[in-house]
């Protein structure tokens, strides 16, 4: 009985609160429903607004590069010589090899241009060698005079000493005559004041007198032979004059015969066989022709590298790109004898830009062109090899391509370029 009734109760007692309960627990969940919908939308506008300011970030931080690429060719810092060919003829003989060293001097090349007569024989040589007989002749002919010469000229040095030898003596006796004469006077006067007192007599005045007019006419015949040594002395120095003078025109004149026959030589010399010496030291970059090989004069025929030289890459840059560029300026060069995914890109530093462009119309440049002017730039590479499979050193003459920055902007500014492009467009 107490059992049924407290079932009972139970079951009133639920049925009292089970409503209120339900409803309650409906209003609870309904508000956690809403909490946690607006918690979400929250969670997702700050991520939206956190990946809006990361993305503008990203993209004023993020530069981008716009390259124009250029073509160019490595060339040795100082510059590679080109050796001509200095005359029309056959190349008959190379004498170095690409890559080997050279010293100034040293021949590298022979050229011929004989010609021949309808009998087989080399004209130039026959007159060469006509010629060269004809100045050995001349030089023998010419030591010959010398020598004489210098006889005649040794002769009349010597009798010129002689003359003056002579006059010398002839002078003192003049003198010695003098002073006789001078004695004589004197004895003579003294005998003429003794003659009126009867001390001498008029003989032995008289052979005074006679002696004293011989001393004077011997002193006179001096005198003479002494003027004609002179007058004699004087001749021969007239005489060695002319005949230094004489010689002097004829060394002049066999110096002349012999300068125009060296010149005559030198000229066969240069049509029967010319060489090709290099200018300097350096290395040979490459040999144009081979042996046997007809060239012409002016026609390149060795190119020469400067001793130790190191290597630059030379651009030739439209005028597009060219005013965006400056010494310092870094650029990527890839080189066409090696493939660029397998031994990659290697820097350069830009050191020097031409002030005047290059029209291609008027110069011959080593790369092809589309017609447009070019400027030169002269960029220094970071290192003379390649890396990949295998390691190569660069050499002079290879082509390149040089990928060179045109604008730097940031990613935005790129993104947005389209838009600014339009300014002053719209109005």
């Amino acid at each position: 009985m107490l059992h049924r009734i407290r079932v009972q109760l139970v079951s009133e007692r639920e049925n009292l609160f089970r409503p209120q309960a339900v409803a309650h627990r409906n209003s609870v969940a309904k508000r956690s429903s809403l909490l946690y919908e607006n918690n979400l939308m929250a969670l997702v506008t700050w991520f939206a607004v956190l990946s809006i300011c990361a993305l503008v970030f990203l993209l004023g931080s993020l530069r981008y590069k716009e390259t124009i690429t250029v073509r160019g060719v490595l060339e040795p810092r100082g510059g590679t010589r080109k050796l001509l060919s200095p005359v029309n003829g056959v190349l008959t003989q190379i004498h170095v090899l690409p890559g080997q060293q050279v010293v100034e001097g040293q021949v590298l090349a022979s050229f011929s241009t004989s010609q021949f007569d309808l009998e087989g024989r080399d004209n130039t040589a026959t007159e060469l060698e006509a010629l060269l007989a004809a100045r050995l002749l001349l030089r023998q002919e010419r030591q010959i005079q010398q020598r004489q010469q210098q006889h005649a000229l040794a002769q009349s040095q010597q009798q010129l000493e002689e003359l003056g030898a002579a006059i010398l003596l002839t002078e003192q006796e003049l003198d010695i005559a003098s002073k006789q004469l001078e004695l004589g006077a004197s004895a003579l006067n003294a005998m003429e004041r003794l003659l009126p007192g009867g001390n001498v007599s008029r003989l032995e005045v008289d052979q005074r007198r006679m002696a004293h007019l011989e001393l004077r006419r011997q002193g006179q015949q001096i005198e003479q032979r002494r003027q004609g040594l002179a007058q004699q002395r004087e001749a021969n120095r007239g005489e060695l004059e002319r005949l230094e003078l004489t010689a002097a025109l004829r060394e002049s004149r066999t110096e002349r015969e012999l300068l125009e026959m060296n010149r005559r030589i030198a000229a066969l010399e240069k049509l029967n066989g010319s060489t090709l010496v290099a200018p300097g030291p350096g290395t040979v970059a490459a040999v144009a022709f081979a042996s046997g090989d007809t060239v012409r004069s002016g026609q390149p025929v060795i190119y020469l590298n400067p001793p130790d030289y190191q290597l630059q890459a030379v651009l030739y840059v439209p005028s597009r790109a060219v005013g965006t560029m400056q010494p310092g300026q870094s650029v990527l060069l890839s080189y066409d004898a090696f493939d660029h995914l397998s031994y990659g890109r290697y820097g350069a530093v830009i050191r020097e830009i031409s002030q005047a462009s290059l029209d291609p119309r008027e110069h011959l440049l080593p790369i092809t062109t589309a017609g447009e002017p070019l400027f030169q730039v002269i960029a220094y590479p970071a290192q003379a090899y390649v890396e990949g499979p295998d390691i190569y050193r660069l050499q002079s003459g290879f082509a390149l391509t040089a990928d060179v920055v045109a604008t730097d902007l940031s990613l935005m500014g790129y993104i947005l370029k389209p838009l600014f492009n339009l300014r002053g467009k719209i109005t």
